[in-house]
This record gives structure tokens, C-alpha cells and sequence, in this order.
């Protein structure tokens, strides 16, 4: 009966009958009989036991061994290609069963697609290194940001304790910064009347107005301007107090 191995179909082996030969002695191989006899003849017969038989006769057929293959290279590979689609992928006699077996007696293979999947591995850990700098720039930037903008807090803190939280509109305006900001006016020449003139005004709207406070709002000084000097010192006065404002909400402190 034939059997089918893919679409490859492989038949048994033919049974060839034999005559029965007949049954030959055993010859003592040490002890020969002679060809031609004379005298008396003493047949002498020796009788092996099973194992003695076994170990003296050699009953294998080793001359019917032979090294070649039962099936040729070729032979091999049309059925191989014959029962391709046959062949489970995974599992025993499979084909990761040949592949794996062709690897590991292959020592040295290198599949053709190492190249690019090393080429890939390089580019992800090119990649990676590129993100992780990117994280630690930005990790950067952020603790500066942050640095930047509590310094900018306590500056604008620090500047609100020395001029008020309306210093852009009614500052906090101190009589000696003032005092020093009519010298200046007048180095400028920008004074309508003598420094002199200018200082007595301003001491009077100090000590005549709030109870002697030496700082008080732009609004309360206007007040006591307005009410203690006349003419061109009114005027300078004014002039003073307001280009001292001026600075102080654009930020750059009581100095003109």
C-alpha cells in the first residue's frame, strides 16, 4: 500500500520470495576435517550452545551497511518542496523545527536582515539619547523660568514694601528722596525759584500736614502743596512730585 507524505506518494517495498536453502554443518573452523581419509576415521562433532554460538559467530550483516543516504540531496529537496505547505509551522517536525536546527548547526549565520535591524537599533538609541537631552533642556529651562520669576516676585514684592501697591498711580513718596530730587532739579536748572525757596516750602507741607509724617501718598503731598506754597514754588514743587511718580511706576525708583 502506498502512503502520501504531501503530495509525494511513497510505496512499500516489494517482498521478494526465496527458495529455503538447505541446512549446511557447522564447521569446526579449529579442527578441519581432511579432504582424504585413511585408517580408521573418528568423527569427532563439537556442539555450540546458544551464547557460545552467538560469541563465536559473527550474525550481524555489516556488510550489507553502507554510508549512503537512502534518500538523496536532491530526493530530499522535491519532497521537501512537495510537502512544503504540509509542514506545521510550529511544533514538533515543524518548520521552526528546521529552522532551528540549521541555526544552531550554522554557528557562524547572520541573518540578511541584521544589518537593518542593527541600523534600527542605533537609530532608537540615537533617538532616545535625543529625547533624554531634550527632557534635561527643558528641565533646565523650566527651574530657570521658575528662578526668573520668583526673583521678578520678590522684586515686585520688595518694590510694592518701599512704594506702595499703587506706586504706579499714588506711590509712597519720602521727604529726603524728595528733598534730593530738588537738587537735581535745580542742577538741571529746571527750578522757577531759588533751591532755598523750594526746600522751606517743602519742609512746611511736611510738618504742617499729617502730623509731621515724613512719607505720605503722591495725592497727600499734592495736598499739602497746594496749601502751603504759592506761585513758581507751587509749580516746581508740583513739577517735582510728579517726575518723581513718573519714575517710580516706570520702575526705576524715586531718583529723576
Amino acid at each position: 500500500m502506498a502512503r502520501s507524505y504531501g503530495n509525494t506518494k511513497i510505496s512499500s517495498p516489494r517482498t521478494i520470495s526465496r527458495k529455503p536453502q538447505p541446512f549446511r554443518p557447522i564447521i569446526d573452523e579449529e579442527n578441519p576435517m581432511p579432504d582424504k581419509y585413511e585408517g580408521d576415521i573418528i568423527f569427532n562433532k563439537t556442539i555450540y550452545s546458544k551464547p557460545d554460538f552467538e560469541n563465536k559467530i559473527d550474525i550481524d550483516f555489516n556488510e550489507l551497511i553502507t554510508d549512503q543516504p537512502i534518500v538523496s540531496i536532491e530526493e530530499f529537496f522535491n519532497l521537501y518542496n512537495e510537502v512544503f505547505f504540509d509542514i506545521p509551522k510550529e511544533g514538533e517536525n515543524s518548520h521552526s523545527t528546521i529552522i532551528e536546527t540549521s541555526t544552531d548547526y550554522f554557528e557562524d549565520y547572520r541573518s540578511p536582515l541584521q544589518d537593518i535591524i542593527d541600523s534600527k537599533d542605533l537609530e532608537i538609541e540615537e533617538l532616545n539619547r535625543r529625547v533624554i537631552e531634550a527632557e534635561s533642556r527643558l528641565i533646565g529651562l523650566q527651574t530657570a523660568q521658575e528662578e526668573e520669576e520668583a526673583t521678578e516676585a520678590a522684586d515686585n514684592a520688595a518694590y510694592e514694601a518701599e512704594y506702595g501697591v499703587e506706586f504706579a498711580t499714588n506711590p509712597q513718596l519720602k521727604y529726603g528722596k524728595l528733598k534730593e530730587n530738588l537738587k537735581i532739579l535745580d542742577s538741571r536748572g529746571e527750578l522757577r525759584k531759588s533751591l532755598n525757596k523750594n526746600e522751606k516750602d517743602l519742609r512746611q507741607a511736611k510738618e504742617k500736614e499729617d502730623n509731621n509724617v515724613s512719607k505720605k501718598s503722591y495725592n497727600q503731598w499734592n495736598t499739602s502743596i497746594d496749601k502751603r506754597a504759592e506761585g513758581k514754588v507751587k509749580d516746581d514743587l508740583r513739577d517735582l512730585i510728579s517726575q518723581t511718580r513718573a519714575s517710580i511706576a516706570a520702575g526705576n525708583g524715586w531718583q529723576i
